[in-house]
């Protein structure tokens, strides 16, 4: 099978997916091409167009895909985020008429792309070949816990609630430090003057735009909040798979630690419960459940559907 996934080149975990959900269905024996769909340019694989399906990840203009294949369009975030999106609500809804399926990475979410078309699931998947366990990491993330947000910042997606949480967990453990990642480069002094002018400055030293290398950043850390509503983030599962414990919303399966949406108290009980208890065993979590071969195996099962 040849397949065509259409997303753009950037720094996010949407990117990362498509990459790994791609690399993985090349090991399966099918052949790939990463296309970027603003300029129709092939950054991995073939550059014919003679391929089975279309697999857009971007919702970029649907003039792009205007051929009788087969079109399925992922949706990667939250339905929530989406809608609050004007550019991204559009794109979607010029791309229902001539989409055959979309495909969602979590069931919540599937009912509510399904009320527009026709919504498969699958599990998002990690490559664990990538993300491993550094057992002596050469650099650590100073504090005690080191608490790391790797989220990226938008609309309620931040860390304010996050820093609410932590004025309590900082009062029983004041070696404590929060390192606030994902800041986008153009809000980053919109964050700065927050932080300099509340007393959240003296547990973190600044906010911090995303990294390249994620592996190496969650490796430094000891504890991973992911507070993402109504879903989860990509970051978590990330973390889940370096063997990092991870502190997120009842709204994520996957994490060591739940608590309630937007509770700041409760949200600080299970960081407090996390460095106290320090669980083990979320790489063998990971592998069972959040494996990207795995993934692309699901992916191609409902591409079959279609060709």
């Amino acid at each position: 099978m040849k397949i065509c996934h259409w997303v753009k080149k950037e720094n996010s975990g949407l990117f990362r997916t498509t990459v790994e959900l791609a690399k993985y269905e090349e090991r399966l024996g099918h052949t790939i091409a990463l296309r970027a769909p603003a300029q129709n340019e092939t950054f991995y694989g073939f550059r014919d167009d003679d391929f089975d399906i279309h697999a857009i990840h971007s919702q970029i203009h649907p003039h792009y895909y205007k051929d009788g294949k087969p079109k399925l369009l992922f949706l990667h975030g939250e339905p929530n985020y989406g809608l609050m999106t004007k550019v991204s609500t559009k794109a979607i809804m010029d791309l229902i008429p001539i989409a055959d399926a979309f495909v969602s990475f979590h069931p919540d979410e599937a009912r509510i792309w399904n009320s527009f078309k026709r919504t498969y699931t699958i599990t998002k998947g990690i490559d664990l070949e990538k993300y491993v366990p550094v057992k002596n990491p050469t650099k650590k993330l100073k504090g005690s816990p080191a608490i790391l947000y790797c989220e990226h910042w938008r609309q309620f997606r931040h860390p304010l609630h996050v820093f609410i949480a932590l004025e309590g967990v900082k009062k029983k453990l004041p070696g404590m430090r929060f390192y606030p990642f994902g800041c986008p480069d153009a809000e980053k002094e919109f964050w700065l003057r927050i932080v300099r002018n509340n007393k959240y400055n003296m547990f973190t030293p600044g906010v911090f735009q995303w990294q390249k290398d994620m592996p190496n950043l969650l490796s430094m850390a000891d504890i991973v909040v992911s507070p993402v509503f109504p879903s989860y983030g990509r970051v978590a599962l990330e973390a889940l798979a370096m063997n990092k414990p991870v502190v997120a919303y009842n709204s994520n399966v996957h994490a060591d630690y739940k608590c309630r949406p937007y509770d700041p108290d409760d949200l600080a009980e299970k960081i407090l419960a996390c460095w106290e208890e320090k669980p083990n065993g979320q790489r063998k979590y990971a592998e069972k459940n959040l494996n990207a071969e795995q993934m692309a195996k699901d992916a191609i099962e409902i591409y079959k559907r279609f060709i």
